[in-house]
Order: structure tokens, then C-alpha cells, then sequence
């Protein structure tokens, strides 16, 4: 008999439950935070949808492709060393003229230092307004 009313009581507490639980779902369904992770699971879907594995995959393997190509011509112009010299060598050829005028008029402001460099600063203005 015992067993019986104990088996009555758990009933009555699984059927009281139940109604709490239903009642606590629809709380949270109803609130805020309810709502954010429905928004949530929601983007959730959209990410996984869009996102493509194997696309990531081709690019990966692409860019591994790219950096091999980069390392094998470092190497292959002797490493840092070599490809400082090849820059500088490009940068001077398309440069050239440029620099050329840095550095004279570099030396003619260190000349413009001195008297002696004045009067001969001076004697190449007149030259030139003279021809």
C-alpha cells in the first residue's frame, strides 16, 4: 500500500511538473533572452549555410601555392641579401634621374655652407642666366 500512495505522489508531481515546465518554456520563449538566442541560432544557420568548406580549402590551398612560389624565389636570389640588391638595383634604374638631382642639390646645399662654396654656386647662376 505504501508503495501505491508513493507512486500517487510522484504522479501528481510529474503531472505538476510538467505544467511548470510548459510554463517556464513559454517564460523564456517570451523573453528577451529568449528572443537573442533565437536571433542567434537563426544567424547561426545563415553562417553555416553560406560558409563552404571545400571553398576555404581552394583557397588554402592556393595561397600555400603562392607563399611556395615567394620562398622558392627568395631562395633563389640568394635570400634576404639578394633580393635587398635586386630591389635596389630595379629602384635605381627607375630612379635614376631622380636621384642624381637629390644628391647635386644635397651638394649644393653643402657647398652653400662656405664662402668658397657661395662664390661658386654664384659664378654657375650667372653661367646659366648668361647662355
Amino acid at each position: 500500500m505504501e508503495n501505491k500512495d508513493y507512486f500517487k505522489e510522484l504522479v501528481g508531481v510529474a503531472k505538476n511538473s510538467e505544467g511548470t515546465l510548459n510554463e517556464q518554456a513559454n517564460i523564456f520563449a517570451d523573453s528577451w533572452e529568449g528572443a537573442r538566442k533565437r536571433v542567434q541560432a537563426a544567424a547561426e544557420g545563415i553562417y553555416d549555410s553560406l560558409i563552404d568548406e571545400e571553398f576555404f580549402k581552394d583557397v588554402d590551398n592556393i595561397v600555400t601555392v603562392v607563399l611556395n612560389g615567394i620562398n622558392a624565389t627568395i631562395k633563389g636570389l640568394g635570400g634576404v641579401k639578394g633580393v635587398l640588391s635586386n630591389i635596389g638595383a630595379l629602384v635605381t634604374t627607375i630612379y635614376r634621374k631622380e636621384i642624381s638631382q637629390g644628391l647635386n642639390t644635397f651638394g649644393d646645399m653643402i657647398m652653400n655652407l662656405t664662402p668658397k662654396g657661395k662664390a661658386i654656386i654664384q659664378m654657375r647662376r650667372q653661367d646659366a642666366l648668361n647662355q
